[in-house]
């Protein structure tokens, strides 16, 4: 996982996030996303109890006001400087000296300002460490920090974690709807983050003796239907690949459409993943491995583009798919290089991502190529088929002939009677 994530992480929740990569062998991607929940939660329960830590900031300082300039004066010749005298002897001198001489040499003085102040010893200039302690001496609480934002959660220890209620919890959720908008999505996630860590105090390490998400329900998901590209739009995304580096894109867009593999899965493809038998070796979540194999669209996409690849001064030489910085393709990079074919054929703006390529491909696979649920589930690395039924969504063709074939579908007004009535007789066992 991110180590800036488990250095700042409580010392509570460092073994939990040690548990869930270590033993559960999740992925780094995903324990992030765990403590990232955490975070949250810990912050709300922070703030809404007055336990927040003071957050600073620097006093704003004054800018220096510039000095005036002044105006030149012309400067005696410096006399010789005296020798030391003790100051019994000079003031013997002073009163043996006329009154007039004295009255002199003091009006000499008044038109000498630059003379004296020149004389003024400087301040010395303050280190590093002097100008930090300064800073710290002068900083205040900042009121204006928005939301939870920047609350040190550092004091999360045993004892704040047994105090947590169910009623705390909701009013987290709650909380994460009004303030901050959250989808059914995200609060579902974020319950199913809290419920792992609390059953892994209660049942794992036996910390806790009461679970506070025994009875919390998770969030029921809004049911949308998945976004895809239609089997025409693919083929126009598909023509629309030139340029340098087309032998390239093409073979990112050919694997995405054809082997419905996610965007970090393919930047993740080695060279050595791929065998003669045109089998491809894919790490999904959680660094589950599942077998593909390449059709002869990839393996002909995948040949022009291995003729073409970078060879030398490449940063990851094992990596399949390099950018043009000579390094492996992030998942960022994916997605620019993907909205910048969606722009040439218009489609741009419109909420498409490589995500929803992988929507596409397994639409088109169990629209038009009939492949069953079961085996989609395999291809897309799937644990739950409910997951996978998300994906098998009806296309609007198939809705409008079912609601057509209703026999009532041609019934007329007032009368009820239908152009191609059926049968009238009685069913049998009315």
């Amino acid at each position: 996982m991110n180590q800036d994530y488990f250095r700042e992480a409580p010392p509570i929740l460092q073994e939990f996030l040690g548990y869930m990569d270590n033993i559960r062998g999740l992925s780094s991607l995903s324990v992030d996303e765990y403590y990232l929940d955490l975070r949250t939660f810990f912050r709300f329960i922070l703030k809404e109890r007055g336990l927040v830590r003071k957050r600073y900031r620097p006093r704003k300082q004054k800018p220096k006001k510039p000095e005036p300039v002044k105006s030149e004066v012309k400067k005696p010749e410096p006399a010789k400087q005296e020798t030391k005298r003790s100051a019994a002897e000079k003031s013997e001198t002073m009163k043996a000296k006329p009154a007039k001489q004295r009255t002199e040499k003091a009006e000499v003085r008044k038109k000498e300002p630059e003379k004296i102040f020149a004389e003024e010893p400087q301040p010395e200039e303050q280190t590093s460490k002097q100008i930090k302690t300064n800073q710290e001496k002068q900083e205040i609480m900042d009121p204006e920090e928005p939301g939870l934002e920047g609350i040190d959660i550092s004091c999360v220890d045993l004892e704040l974690v047994r105090s947590i209620t169910y009623t705390d919890i909701l009013m987290f959720l709650n909380y994460c709807q009004s303030e901050r908008s959250n989808r059914s999505s995200t609060r579902a996630r974020k319950t199913s983050t809290l419920k792992v860590f609390f059953r892994y105090l209660t049942v794992k390490v036996n910390k806790l003796t009461h679970n506070p998400t025994d009875a919390l329900d998770t969030p029921k998901k809004a049911k949308t239907m998945p976004k895809y590209l239609t089997l025409e739009q693919t083929q126009q995304l598909l023509q629309a690949v030139d340029g340098n580096d087309k032998e390239r894109d093409y073979c990112i867009l050919i694997f995405f459409l054809n082997c419905g593999m996610r965007n970090s899965e393919l930047c993740g493809i080695n060279l050595s993943d791929i065998n003669s038998e045109h089998r491809l070796t894919i790490r999904g979540k959680g660094n589950k491995e599942r077998i593909l194999y390449l059709n002869d669209a990839c393996m002909e996409a995948l040949e022009s583009y291995l003729k073409v690849r970078p060879v030398n001064g490449i940063d990851d030489p094992k990596a399949l798919f390099i950018s043009k910085k000579k390094c492996r393709f992030t998942p960022k990079g994916i997605q620019h290089l993907l909205e910048r074919y969606l722009k040439k054929i218009g489609l741009d703006g419109q909420g498409y991502s490589p995500h929803k390529l992988r929507h596409t491909a397994a639409t088109l696979m169990y629209q038009k190529g009939g492949v069953d649920v079961r085996t989609l589930q395999a291809i897309l690395g799937h644990t739950s088929l409910s997951t996978t039924q998300i994906y098998t969504h009806i296309a609007d063709r198939q809705i409008i002939e079912g609601l057509k074939a209703n026999p009532l579908a041609h019934a007329h007004p007032g009368t009820g009677d239908s152009e191609n009535p059926s049968d009238d007789s009685q069913p049998k066992g009315a």
